[in-house]
């Protein structure tokens, strides 16, 4: 499977309407197996072209050539450029969520420090994995069309895996809202994950000290005292 899977398999499809003028929606979902690799192929040479050169190199034939697929097998699935990037913001989110079921799951059990541990070792991990791709999506994704609809699915996306967790270990926490608790959780780690991974490239000790903060920041928001 390709590192860039566009499944929505974790939450479900965000709801984007089409705009006459510049639609961003796939023109069809992929249903058989051939398909499906073509879509994950394409979505993956975005990534490789953004991760490389940015959003200004990042054009159709450009991706088509890279994906290894005609132009007009592209235009079958996305209509633009736009659509790509949406495509590859919610698959790129969809690794991320991943990434923090499996790390809250390892963390059954454990006390509620460790799993925190995991959880933003799991984010910064991320954020560190391809900076220049996660600055790119995040500067690009709300200037298109429908940016709204598409951000709101992927904070409705990510908030929902750690307000799961917060509500099976909610005897262990202090919450009032776990719904709300989880919206400040996710807004406030990832940028600061991002900026942090950004101040390790220039001083790595204090970039863990920084995270050490942050890690006890955490418990003793989310831990009754």
């Amino acid at each position: 499977m390709s590192k860039y899977s566009y499944n929505n398999s974790l939450v479900g499809p965000p709801i984007v309407k089409k705009s006459k003028t510049n639609a961003i929606s796939k023109r069809k979902d992929p249903t058989q197996a051939r398909a499906r690799v073509t879509v994950d192929a394409i979505v993956e040479a975005a990534a490789h072209i953004l991760s490389e050169d940015g959003i200004s190199a990042l054009t159709t034939n450009r991706v088509a050539a890279r994906a290894g697929v005609s132009i007009g097998s592209l235009y079958q699935y996305f209509p633009n450029r736009d659509a790509i990037l949406v495509a590859l913001a919610i698959a790129n989110s969809e690794r991320m969520q991943a990434g923090l079921i499996a790390a809250f799951a390892a963390s059954a059990g454990a006390p509620i420090e460790v799993a925190i541990e995991r959880a933003l070792s799991e984010i910064g991990s991320w954020r560190g994995s391809d900076p220049k791709l996660q600055a790119e999506i995040s500067s690009y994704i709300p200037r298109v069309t429908e940016q709204s609809e598409v951000l709101s699915f992927i904070d409705r996306s990510m908030t929902s895996v750690v307000e799961a967790f917060l509500r099976a270990r909610e005897d262990e926490l202090a919450l009032e809202d776990p719904a709300a608790t989880a919206f400040l959780l996710v807004h406030t780690v990832q940028p600061l994950a991002q900026r942090i991974h950004f101040l390790a490239e220039r001083d790595p000790e204090r970039a863990e000290q920084v995270r050490a903060e942050l890690r006890k920041m955490f418990v003793r928001y989310l831990v009754p005292t």
